[in-house]
């Protein structure tokens, strides 16, 4: 999947649980959101693709958009094949269907050089942020008391926790993840072990949630996707579901009697507000009259709402965090087919038999492989190696040459001769060979053929009741051109020398050949 795919993708996600929350925030136990979060998470971080016939996108109907699931018609020359599945092959098309629109290789660098430079400027913010903050918190000093010590000795820790004070934070927070420490403003009255302990609390949940972990891949998520606002939200939204979740752990240890002091010690904190921790857990955060709300309306969880969370985190998974089942009734997806056999100095020939089908040659720059790309619900593609020659063989399943083109990727560096024969085909020759020779045997078919400027092949080929197309990018500068025409027609330039059955033209050295025999209703049209 492309970056831009996982990003709309995830902001699918966002929209569903940011609806979700809004109805429910109250009703559901928290860490429903926090596992539907990490939904989000598995989307935008993790570029792979879930196929399921319960997906939602299996019930969008796709109509002509299924050119966006399907390889693009043209690659650029240093394409080189994957061995992956369908979304891979999705995500080189967006990439090729934007500069098709209009936006050239030299944009999408730019695109990409734009991308780079707000991934680094928020991963700069983040860690500028949080190491303004570690200097700040080199000075704290350890706080032990008699209250602390107990309380610690009743919250035992793997890790090594550390409880210390400092006069530069105005709010409690911890921070650390082998070494936790949780920090205390030292104008905190310390005498009033009440308050103390249920902000001492509330801090080792989170380092016992291991928020911190959360905390990074939020701002790893964020720094990837800064260019979509709903990413944003995202953020916004989780850090406050953070707290929220905590605040309902505490009402759980110390009981619902309790909720009304808890909410009041959490109103006095949030009179001070502290700056951005990105990686810290603090107290006090905003939407404070939210986690108010949330703390007076905490309820025991029933098994009720246990099990509706269970359906609706199922739900949302299977429904919004996979993609589309592949539907062999209708063209949406391609498949690559395997790679066969290496092309090197000892290979002489391809045979390539093109049985009513379309296809679109595709230049590999400096690769040694043949690799066919098509929707194996149309085609039926063999490629083989027989001594020196590789066979491809392409048959058409439906009969019918409109279904969406075959991608047949030949090297850059072939040379060689290859033998083509096509029956009720269309061929797109797309410009790629240079020095090929062709011997070809065209019936029924429709032949594109675009010669490169430093073309010097031969495509010899003798041609029945088909359509020829030929375009030269240097004006069939040192061409040779041999036509013979039996009821055929034969456009072409002023230029070229044209008798009653026979067109013949020169020009320069003649590295380059074309010899066509055209019978039977042919047309070729040189331009």
């Amino acid at each position: 999947m492309t970056l831009l795919q996982m990003s709309m993708s995830a902001s699918v996600l966002i929209i569903i649980i940011t609806i979700l929350r809004a109805v429910s925030i109250h009703k559901l136990p928290k860490k429903t959101f926090l596992f539907l979060w990490g939904l989000v998470f598995f989307r935008l971080l993790l570029p792979i693709s879930i196929p399921s016939v319960f997906s939602i996108y299996s019930w969008i109907p796709q109509g002509d958009m299924s050119y966006i699931s399907e390889p693009s018609m043209s690659k650029p020359q240093n394409y080189s094949p994957r061995f992956s599945d369908t979304s891979d092959i999705v995500a080189d098309n967006i990439t090729t269907n934007v500069g098709t629109q209009g936006v050239s290789d030299g944009s999408t660098s730019l695109w990409t050089v734009l991308w780079f430079i707000g991934f680094l400027l928020c991963v700069l913010y983040f860690i500028t942020a949080y190491r303004r903050g570690m200097k700040k918190f080199k000075n704290a000093l350890p706080l032990e008391t008699a209250f602390i010590k107990e309380w610690k000795e009743k919250h035992p820790l793997k890790r090594t926790l550390s409880i210390q004070s400092s006069d530069q934070v105005s709010t409690p927070l911890s921070y650390g993840i082998l070494k936790p420490v949780i920090l205390i403003p030292r104008n905190l009255d310390f005498e009033n072990t009440e308050v103390l302990n249920y902000i001492l609390t509330h801090e080792y949940v989170h380092i016992r949630h291991f928020d911190i972990l959360t905390k990074m891949l939020m701002m790893l998520a964020v720094s990837i996707h800064w260019f979509n606002p709903m990413v944003w939200v995202m953020y916004l939204l989780l850090n406050r579901d953070i707290e929220l979740i905590c605040d309902e752990t505490l009402i759980k240890l110390f009981g619902e009697k309790n909720k009304s002091s808890y909410a009041h010690i959490l109103i006095d904190m949030e009179i001070q507000k502290a700056g951005l921790m990105p990686l810290c857990n603090n107290f006090s955060k905003n939407a404070t009259q939210e986690r108010i709300s949330a703390i007076m309306k905490t309820r025991k969880t029933s098994f009720f709402m246990i099990v509706l969370a269970t359906i609706l985190f199922m739900g949302v998974t299977v429904g919004f965090a996979t993609s589309a089942k592949k539907n062999d009734d209708t063209i949406q997806t391609s498949s690559n087919h395997t790679i066969y056999g290496e092309i090197d100095k000892n290979l002489e020939k391809i045979q390539i038999d093109i049985n009513s089908a379309a296809i679109d040659f595709i230049e590999l720059e400096g690769k040694q492989n043949i690799f066919a790309e098509f929707d194996p619900a149309y085609y039926e593609v063999n490629i083989q190696n027989k001594k020196r020659i590789i066979s491809v063989k392409i048959n058409s399943k439906t009969g019918n040459n409109n279904a969406l083109p075959i991608k047949l990727y030949i090297p850059s560096k072939f040379s060689q001769y290859i033998d083509m024969n096509v029956k009720n085909g269309s061929v797109d020759m797309n410009g790629i060979f240079a020095n090929s020779k062709f011997a070809a045997k065209i019936e029924s078919s429709n032949i594109d053929f675009t010669f490169n400027e430093s073309f010097a092949g031969v495509f010899d080929a003798d041609v029945k009741d088909s359509s020829m197309n030929f375009v030269s990018m240097n004006n069939y500068k040192n061409f040779e051109i041999d036509i013979t025409s039996n009821n055929a027609i034969v456009d072409m330039p002023d230029y070229f020398k044209k008798t009653e059955n026979k067109c013949t033209y020169s020009n320069g050295n003649k590295d380059a050949k074309i010899k066509l025999i055209l019978d039977e209703y042919s047309v070729a049209d040189f331009q």
